[in-house]
């Protein structure tokens, strides 16, 4: 996506909102629009109870390693002969609070996927303005269960909820990678199964089982034992174990799964879906396996001999051990090379656009392709160039990325970028560079002639 910024429509969270910005590129804007001088009424005061429709289209890309190690865009014709082959995909819009705590406000489920894009919708009740964030996860194993490490994609800007609001245009691409070859290496352990049996081969397997216990009231929805690593990879393996038995007070059914004999430590969770959307994630209700009662039991040693223990569901310092990360700020200057103003080294007229693209960036490139390879772009108009020695940005991109991030000047306006004559640059080698789950500044672009 393509957003303009005129030097002051970049937001305190990287994503682009009207306001003023800082020497940082962040923006020092309330968040709200006082009444005009004509006396325009406010609509984020007195609001009342109201309701907002957001809507919009997933798509999911694919890359591929390509020679040099760098990623390369590629099909899902080339990848899996037309075929979907991943799992169903998880949207919501969630708040981000000053502590870093996320509120999940709404959600959908798209089931099953296609190559071709898939429209979501969901209504949002607030009671006073907000800005939230819309993000999609995809289940790329297709195990019926957000874990970390699965890919996901996030609209770029913040979305201002307000009364008549709608959005229908908030679109998300979440970028995973194609063909990805199954060595057996990482965490996650290869080799455990779901539900009793082992695996057999030369591993020695025990059998961990016992009863999941639903300790609050009952309506509906599977639950499933769930295997982590103590670092919270996974699952591991486990037992979809259904949908439980009403009893009264709650509901119980059993759970059965092998694990490789002395294995060591693990976390054993247990998950209820519990708006029954056919995954389990982290609006579900969690719980964990107990020592007794309302004590979680956790780590659990898997050692040479059979396992028996209850999971209880919900249990109050269980939580999902996924959850959504927001995309974080990729802060910066763009200058010239040398230090002479853009009027100086810069034909009049000229545009500029920073970019943080998703693969390596290609030698002929135009605008078009900005907008479709980046996980956002900043365009600055002439106007905020002139007089200006740098200028400050600032995007939103996922965290625990890869990014490449690059400026291009467009002399002629004609979309066409990276001409002859016309200044590019980036941040590091390649304008490769490595995002965390904060936010990162002080990326210095300098612009020179090829």
């Amino acid at each position: 996506m393509v957003t303009s910024v005129l030097l002051a429509l970049l937001g305190c969270d990287g994503k682009h909102n009207d306001g003023d910005i800082d020497s940082n590129g962040l923006s020092t804007d309330s968040g709200t629009n006082d009444a005009d001088s004509g006396g325009n009424v406010n609509p984020c005061e007195n609001t009342g109870d109201f309701s907002v429709t957001i809507s919009g289209d997933v798509s999911v890309s694919l890359w591929i390693a390509g020679d040099d190690g760098e990623r390369e865009s590629t099909t899902f014709d080339d990848a899996y002969e037309g075929n979907f082959p991943f799992g169903g995909i998880w949207v919501t819009a969630y708040t981000e609070g000053l502590d870093g705590e996320v509120e999940y406000l709404a959600e959908e489920v798209i089931r099953y996927p296609t190559t071709d894009g898939n429209p979501y919708s969901f209504e949002i009740s607030a009671s006073e303005c907000m800005e939230v964030h819309v993000q999609a996860v995809l289940d790329r194993d297709a195990d019926r269960v957000l874990d970390i490490g699965e890919p996901s994609g996030e609209h770029p800007s913040a979305i201002q909820i307000e009364p008549g609001g709608d959005k229908s245009d908030a679109d998300v691409d979440i970028l995973t990678q194609g063909i990805v070859p199954s060595d057996g290496d990482g965490e996650g352990g290869d080799g455990w199964g779901w539900g009793s049996g082992g695996g057999g081969g030369t591993v020695e397997w025990i059998e961990v089982s016992g009863d999941i216990l639903v300790t609050t009231s009952y309506s509906g929805g599977e639950v499933a034992a769930l295997a982590y690593t103590t670092s919270g990879y996974g699952p591991l393996g486990g037992d979809y174990a259904g949908l439980p038995t009403s009893n009264g007070s709650g509901a119980q059914i059993d759970y059965s799964f092998s694990a490789p004999a002395d294995y060591g430590d693990i976390m054993l969770m247990g998950a209820w879906d519990v708006d029954d959307n056919w995954l389990f994630d982290p609006t579900d209700v969690w719980g964990a396996y107990i020592s007794e009662v309302d004590v979680n039991g956790n780590p659990l040693a898997i050692g040479s001999e059979d396992i028996e223990g209850d999971i209880q569901i919900p249990l109050t310092d269980a939580e999902a051990p996924f959850k959504v990360v927001p995309y974080v700020n990729v802060v910066g200057t763009v200058a010239m090379l040398g230090g002479a103003s853009f009027d100086d080294d810069l034909d009049p007229g000229t545009k500029m656009y920073v970019a943080a693209l998703k693969y390596k960036a290609a030698e002929d490139t135009t605008v078009e392709d900005l907008e479709e390879n980046a996980y956002d772009v900043a365009e600055f108009e002439w106007d905020d160039l002139t007089g200006n020695s740098s200028v400050p940005f600032g995007l939103s991109v996922p965290a625990n990325n890869v990014i490449y991030l690059w400026a291009y000047t467009d002399a002629d306006a004609d979309g066409t970028l990276n001409e002859q004559d016309e200044a590019v640059g980036a941040s590091g080698t390649d304008g490769k560079n490595a995002t965390g789950e904060s936010d990162s500044t002080g990326h210095s672009i300098l612009l020179s002639q090829p």
